[in-house]
């Protein structure tokens, strides 16, 4: 019976730091893909700021911002399943 609310509490922190954490994913896979000569979206993006196409840089922070905000959304509901006090409202 103690796991179950102290899991419960302690879900809230862990809730917070996930859901943020895609920022920084996005943000590194810039310097991975870089670093290790991988191709993928972050050094598709780079090449294209570098190139001044400015249509794929703007389409990329649009795709890496809506990501954002999709987490964002998913981390204000996931505090309404762990946190029972927060209602959505």
């Amino acid at each position: 019976m103690v796991f179950v609310h102290a899991l419960r509490n302690a879900l809230i922190p862990v809730v917070t730091a996930l859901g943020g954490i895609l920022a920084a994913l996005v943000g590194g896979a810039l310097v991975i893909e870089q670093v290790f000569s991988w191709p993928g979206v972050g050094q598709f993006t780079f090449q294209a700021a570098i190139a001044k196409d400015y249509p794929i840089v703007q389409a990329s922070v649009m795709f890496t911002s809506t990501l954002l905000v999709i987490s964002y959304l998913l981390r204000d509901l996931a505090y309404a399943i762990v946190d029972p006090r927060v209602k959505v409202s």
